[in-house]
């Protein structure tokens, strides 16, 4: 029998991971480095909220087409997971974190998003080593 009890994985989504960002044409490594959570910490649902709640105080702002609304919502939902990162930059400059630079970045770079997104769903990402 599978015991799902035996499966909490709450605490290790809360201490979090270090992810490598990899290049999205080579696969290779780079040297930005991102800290996540998992999609079960409290974090998570707590930063999704604060997300929800900036999009409610500016509806008007919200695209209306549908594609850009889902891609929008991935950003989103990556955003979320993301507590930091080191070696991040646009166009040579390097980004500060914030909630807010993330959604953008995952925004005009959905690979970004993607791969955030992709290592929150292996939840064997937050275990310990």
């Amino acid at each position: 029998m599978l015991d799902l009890a035996d499966y909490d994985l709450d605490a290790e989504a809360t201490r979090g991971a270090e992810m490598t960002v990899h290049d999205p044409k080579t696969g290779k490594p780079t040297d930005a480095v991102l800290r996540v959570i998992g999609q079960e910490s409290a974090q998570y649902r707590a930063n999704l909220r604060r997300i929800r709640d900036m999009v409610a105080a500016a509806p008007e702002r919200e695209p209306a087409d549908e594609d850009t609304q889902l891609m929008l919502s991935r950003a989103r939902n990556a955003a979320a997971a993301i507590t930091g990162w080191t070696n991040i930059g646009f166009g040579g400059s390097p980004i500060e974190f914030s909630l807010e630079a993330a959604i953008e970045l995952g925004t005009k770079r959905p690979w970004f998003a993607d791969q955030v997104l992709g290592f929150t769903a292996m939840r064997g990402n937050f275990g310990r080593g």
